[in-house]
């Protein structure tokens, strides 16, 4: 499993590479978030990932001396709290008023009858700055409702998942043609 880990791609927000200093982030500190947000939980267990050596006790204390996270006891196990950092994040999506369509959201949440929250709208960005077109993602969006489902994560998937595709005719393009 862990050779299978060092070819697997990261997703990274463009927003958070052209913004991370104004998070109050150095280059070093920028590597250990990406290598956090890299997996994908709110709560991370502290032990694990020094003991993995994803980050370094000094490394995470700096990250909290600066307030990018906090650190959470749940159910006596110590985790690193991601919210936070999801909340400052969002806060520079919000400055970044050019990223999406204010149409384009309203037709989302429309599609998904439900409110879009703020770690969702990084989302989006994130598909925008990866060369996604509103029309492959609303596809997607439809795809994944037409399989119960209205989960930013399985989206993510069948957009990244069509896009490594070799095959045109099974391409979110083809699937809905009448």
């Amino acid at each position: 499993m862990m050779e299978m880990k060092k070819y697997m791609t990261v997703n990274i927000p463009l927003l958070l590479l052209e913004n991370y200093t104004e998070l109050g982030l150095t280059d070093k500190q920028l590597i250990y978030v990406i290598k956090l947000m890299n997996i994908n939980k709110r709560y991370i267990d502290v032990e694990k990932i020094i003991e993995d050596k994803v980050i370094s006790r000094h490394g995470l204390g700096e990250l909290i001396a600066i307030d990018i996270f906090s650190i959470e006891t749940i159910e006596g196990q110590m985790v690193v709290d991601m919210n936070g950092f999801y909340l400052e994040l969002s806060g520079l999506f919000e400055k970044d008023t050019n990223i999406l369509e204010e149409g384009f959201i309203e037709r989302v949440k429309l599609k998904l009858n439900r409110k879009i929250d703020k770690l969702e709208l990084i989302k989006l960005s994130d598909w925008f700055d990866n060369n996604f077109t509103t029309v492959e993602i609303e596809r997607a969006i439809e795809l994944a409702l037409v399989n119960g489902t209205d989960s930013f994560n399985y989206i993510d998937k069948i957009l990244y998942n069509d896009r490594n595709k070799e095959n045109k005719d099974t391409s979110l393009e083809r699937k809905f043609e009448y």
